[in-house]
C-alpha cells in the first residue's frame, strides 16, 4: 500500500474457507455479542431483530462493494466498505471489519486490484459470520 499506512498482518491472513474452522479466527467476538445483548435489554427480541437486520443487509452490502469494483469507482468502493465495516464491528465480526478496512484503504490509495483480491476473502468471512450469527 502507498501512503502513510503501515502494513500489518490482518487476522485473516492465510485463511481459506477450506481451512479447518478451528484454525481460522473466530467469526464473532463473544464479548462484543454479550455487551450487545446486555445493551439491548432483557429478552431476545431486540437482539434477534438486530442480527436479522445485519444478515438481511449483508448480501446487498457485499453487492454494493462488488458493483463499485466492477465500475472501477474507488470512492464508492471505500464508502460501501466503510458502511459494512461499521455494522461488522457492531456485531463483533472483527476479522470481517478488518477486511472491510483493508478494502476501504486500498480503494482510497487507488489500488483497486488489491481491493478486488480482498473481496474473495470478504465473501468467505461474511458466510462464516452469517452462520455464526444465525446460531448465536
Amino acid at each position: 500500500m502507498s501512503g502513510n499506512h503501515t502494513q500489518t498482518t490482518p487476522p485473516y491472513a492465510g485463511y481459506s474457507a477450506a481451512d479447518d474452522e478451528t484454525s481460522a479466527p473466530q467469526p464473532l467476538d463473544r464479548e462484543t455479542l454479550a455487551r450487545l445483548r446486555a445493551d439491548l435489554g432483557p429478552g431476545r427480541d431486540a437482539f434477534n431483530e438486530l442480527v436479522g437486520l445485519f444478515i438481511s443487509e449483508l448480501v446487498p452490502r457485499l453487492q454494493a462493494i462488488t458493483l463499485a469494483l466492477e465500475r472501477d469507482d474507488p470512492r464508492r468502493i471505500a464508502a460501501a466498505a466503510h458502511i459494512l465495516k461499521g455494522s461488522s464491528m457492531l456485531v463483533g465480526a472483527r476479522a470481517m471489519a478488518e477486511l472491510c478496512l483493508e478494502i476501504e484503504l486500498a480503494a482510497k490509495n487507488g489500488t483497486i486490484e488489491q481491493a478486488d483480491a480482498l473481496m474473495k476473502l470478504l465473501r468467505e468471512e461474511a458466510g462464516r459470520v452469517a452462520r455464526a450469527l444465525a446460531a448465536a
